[in-house]
């Protein structure tokens, strides 16, 4: 019974780190959405409206979030996890493929949730004061 409380809090923390790194990312993003504040503006001009601009941006956070995590979940469990395996038994048992879909699950709302949230902030001036911005 303790063993399973070990690798219960194991898979916790491994829940708050994406969601951490959802954050982060989210944050990370932010830059770039103000970096291209022109960009943004040139679009609302031409018709583009806000919905369009931040469906655009999620998906584009969206495919850079999922090749990173099936990539480094590979590298997890093909390098780290057969070498964890030497001082915790069961490790292997407690990382299946239900709980990489679980954390993934996990990240991808979370990112969804904190890049929506960003989006709404940065993207609320009009596109003449975010073009004036940009030139400064």
């Amino acid at each position: 019974m303790a063993e399973i409380k070990f690798y219960n809090s194991v898979i916790f923390m491994s829940v708050a780190v994406a969601i951490a790194s959802a954050i982060n990312l989210a944050m990370l993003f932010r830059y770039i959405i103000r970096s291209r504040a022109k960009q943004t503006a040139i679009f609302m001009l031409c018709g583009c409206t806000s919905n369009k601009i931040r469906r655009m941006y999620i998906a584009e956070i969206g495919m850079i979030s999922v090749t990173i995590y099936v990539i480094f979940a590979l590298v997890f469990n093909y390098a780290l996890l057969p070498k964890l395996t030497l001082f915790f038994e069961y490790i292997k048992v407690a990382y299946n493929f239900r709980v990489y879909m679980t954390i993934f699950g996990i990240y991808i709302i979370s990112i969804y949730l904190f890049l929506n949230i960003v989006i709404l902030f940065t993207n609320k001036r009009s596109p003449v004061k975010m073009m004036k911005e940009r030139g400064k």
